[in-house]
């Protein structure tokens, strides 16, 4: 599950996943919160944390598996 400054909506998140019980474990990645999301996210059981200590952005990496994401000139275009 991604998390980036979550730290208001984590324990609800987490809580309405677990409660579908198809889910034995969360893997939380904090992508650079700026607040507690990591600190909350230590406390919760049934609960792995992967920490990216500063926010990575994945389109790059992604787009060249992507068949038809638009170049960087057609996206300044649709703007």
């Amino acid at each position: 599950m991604p998390a980036l400054n979550a730290a208001r909506m984590l324990r609800q998140t987490y809580n309405e996943v677990m409660a579908q019980g198809i889910v034995d474990e969360v893997i939380l990645v904090d992508d650079g919160s700026r607040d507690s999301t990591a600190a909350i996210a230590s406390e919760l059981e049934h609960l792995t944390l992967h920490v990216h200590k500063r926010k990575l952005v994945v389109t790059e990496p992604i787009k060249k598996y992507v068949t038809g994401w638009p170049s960087q000139q057609e996206r300044i275009s649709l703007s």
